[in-house]
């Protein structure tokens, strides 16, 4: 009943937003209006809030919010799946969902039970850099999520019948992506960029992952979330209709007397180097209709950024003008609207903790292959070497739609407290980097985009995975000059 009620809250509030939208009429005069407006330069707005470390360690970002009776969670745990080796990949997301069925307080029903009694809401998920924790729950019931919270973190159970289970969902899921375009694409492709000795292709090596969740058992498991998970590694943030003082003793009485089994520091150093041998490998996939292409490689870290994030700002608007997927992208442009090989396509680069990674991905018809991989790269040189360098026009496209968008995804006060957590405590930037961020990008030149390009784009370094019919594959590479290439029998 409680969670119920707490969705009924939610719908509302969606409702709410949503009746101004609806009760517009839009036309096409009024698109080319708003399309063609000057938006203001939003601030986002970073709430008053109260930082508390524990003497384990564990941090913790407190902010009332009486907007609504809810009490809502973010959080992190450091180093997320850079803790995996070749021997533990795949173990994180394992952990993370055993932790999150059964603990020794809790069976897996009573933990059910329990949090459908308080309309709790817990999730974890694994990334490259880090666990997600998120939860929520009524302003009442604050207490009862600090309990199954921190029964969760702090005593799993990862002996039981839920164990045999999850691990046989997660076999068959992996199983299920061999099938799959898009687990082949992603798997050859982080082989091939990252290495297989390197963290962030674990998620994405099935046979690897196969392997490893096949021989797993409840003491290994065990082993690997103690040398993990630990309070000097987790940084959580809490917003709500709460008072500060009482949220500040569910804290000492839920986590203070945890122990720390991990070092605050990263258990492993791996390679950060930008080298990338550029390849085509081809990966059969029989009954494809047309050919998946996934074409990237190795890209700056966010360290290596951490006194040029001015340059990040002006190469993220840079990337979104060559290929941020919409019509006047420079990629879509070309490659949809004047010569209709492909339906979308689009770049996009991460700047992870410990290597970076850029990328375009489209699906493409077999005959357009070759002629499309050139282009990528062409289009990509034209605008390095100031054939076609980026406009003014283009840059205030990009500009004035993040101006008008970029506050929408900080409308609630939980989003901007764990924004500023993970600057601060993740990135060890400033408490406001999210309105920094704001004036760079308004401050940006179309040279300054331009040489931001120039510098951070590599179109040498392809490495380009192409997942499909492989003799289509191959006739058209070999109609087209393309001698040079490697085949994945996907058997």
């Amino acid at each position: 009943m409680k969670k119920i009620f707490k969705n009924l809250i939610y719908i509302l509030i969606i409702l709410a937003f949503s009746a101004n939208l609806f009760a517009v009429e839009f036309s096409k005069e009024l698109f080319d209006k708003l399309a063609g407006a000057k938006n203001k330069i939003p601030t986002i707005e970073i709430p008053e809030y109260e930082r508390v470390q524990l003497d384990n360690g564990m941090v913790f970002y407190i902010s009332k919010d009486t907007t609504l009776p809810i009490v809502e969670i973010k959080g992190y745990v450091k180093f997320g799946k850079m803790n995996e080796t070749i021997e533990t990949a795949g173990y994180s997301s394992v952990m993370l969902d055993i932790m999150n069925t059964a603990t020794k307080k809790f069976s897996e029903t009573e933990l059910i039970d329990f949090k459908e009694l308080n309309g709790l809401e817990i999730s974890f998920s694994a990334n490259n850099d880090y666990y997600t924790i998120s939860a929520n729950s009524l302003s009442e019931d604050l207490e009862a999520l600090f309990e199954a919270l921190a029964s969760e973190l702090i005593e799993p159970q990862f002996e039981g019948n839920h164990f045999d289970r999850i691990v046989k969902e997660y076999l068959q899921s992996i199983g299920q992506s061999y099938t799959t375009e898009d687990g082949l694409l992603n798997m050859y492709y982080s082989i091939n960029v990252f290495g297989k000795d390197h963290p962030y292709s674990f998620s994405d090596n099935l046979e690897l992952l196969y392997a490893n969740i096949s021989s797993l058992t409840p003491e290994k498991l065990r082993d690997f979330y103690y040398k993990t998970i630990s309070p000097n590694r987790i940084i959580i943030s809490i917003a709500g209709n709460f008072e500060i003082d009482n949220v500040k003793e569910l804290i000492k009485k839920y986590f203070a007397n945890w122990k720390n089994t991990a070092s605050s520091e990263p258990l492993f150093v791996y390679d950060s180097s930008l080298k990338t041998t550029p390849k085509i490998v081809v990966v059969d996939r029989q009954d494809s209709t047309q050919a998946k292409i996934k074409m990237g490689y190795r890209f700056p870290n966010f360290e290596f950024f951490k006194d040029k994030l001015y340059d990040r700002v002006a190469f993220l608007m840079a990337n979104r003008i060559y290929g941020s997927g919409a019509f006047k992208s420079r990629l879509m442009k070309v490659l949809r609207t004047e010569k209709g090989y492909v339906y979308g396509i689009n770049s996009s680069f991460s700047t992870g903790s410990y290597l970076g990674n850029f990328y375009v991905t489209t699906t493409v018809r077999y005959d357009a292959i070759a002629d499309l991989i050139k282009d990528v790269k062409k289009i990509m040189e034209d605008i390095k070497y100031y054939k076609e360098p980026l406009t003014s026009e283009e840059l205030f496209n990009e500009v004035n739609l993040y101006n008008a968008l970029f506050p929408n995804a900080y409308k609630d006060k939980i989003t901007v407290l764990d924004s500023v957590a993970f600057d601060v405590e993740i990135r060890k930037i400033n408490e406001n980097y999210i309105n920094e961020f704001i004036k760079m990008y308004n401050s940006l030149s179309a040279e300054d985009v331009q040489k931001a390009f120039s510098r951070f784009t590599y179109p040498n370094n392809f490495v380009t995975i192409i997942v499909g019919n492989k003799e289509k594959i191959i006739e058209n590479l070999e109609n087209n000059g393309i001698k040079d290439y490697e085949v994945i029998e996907n058997k």
